[in-house]
């Protein structure tokens, strides 16, 4: 697959996820829009990728350049990047998202993140109309000592997370870094327990918080 002949849809494009080498990438192109149709997308895991050579999601400009616009993918069914394995959690993660536009339809979450996911990173994405923008869940039933069943070291940076019904962020993480973000109009669904961000986990340990702007 070349620049000059694309795969069409989201479906397509993310269906590769689970062959590609470490330091391989899935771009969309740049003023691009792309429309999910399911409740549940699948969840994305790749024990090929690592942190010193991840495995990204990101954008790329076409032939012309002409149009700069962040690639718009909406999915007013359900949430858009789901990063799990199935079953019992293994290690897996070293996974970048970036410069990307995610719009939901009031349903699901922006990205979610369960089972273990270690060494993610989301860099300038607009998070927008989700239940929550960005959920790190736990995990299932730990069987193996290779993994601790939490996610640890997430860096959310330089995103957009606005307008999600119930939370901004809703979840916990070890090692992480959430700096120079804007969260706005998040949690507007009720008048208590929903929130811009909801930080908690009675494990989670050593996170910072930067140049956050909440309102």
């Amino acid at each position: 697959m070349s620049i000059t002949s694309p795969w069409q849809t989201f479906e397509k494009a993310m269906s590769i996820f689970y062959s590609m080498k470490g330091g391989d990438a899935i771009a969309f192109c740049r003023g691009g829009k792309f429309t999910l149709s399911t409740v549940n997308p699948p969840g994305l895991y790749n024990p090929n990728c690592s942190a010193t050579n991840p495995c990204r999601i990101e954008d790329y400009y076409q032939v012309d350049a002409t149009k700069t616009a962040k690639p718009f993918i909406t999915n007013t069914k359900g949430g858009v990047f789901k990063f799990q394995d199935p079953g019992d959690p293994d290690k897996d993660g070293g996974y970048l998202v970036k410069n990307l536009y995610i719009k939901g339809g009031g349903i699901g979450e922006g990205v979610f993140i369960h089972n273990d996911v270690d060494d993610l990173t989301i860099d300038n994405l607009t998070i927008e109309g989700f239940e929550e923008g960005i959920q790190a869940a736990l995990s299932n039933t730990i069987t193996s000592a290779n993994v601790n069943g939490q996610n640890d070291r997430l860096i959310i940076k330089n995103s957009s997370i606005i307008n999600n019904l119930k939370q901004g962020f809703l979840g916990s993480c070890n090692d992480c870094l959430i700096e120079g973000n804007k969260f706005d109009n998040n949690g507007f669904s009720m008048k208590i327990f929903t929130h811009n961000i909801y930080f908690g986990g009675k494990n989670s340990k050593k996170c910072y918080y930067k140049k956050q702007y909440a309102t």
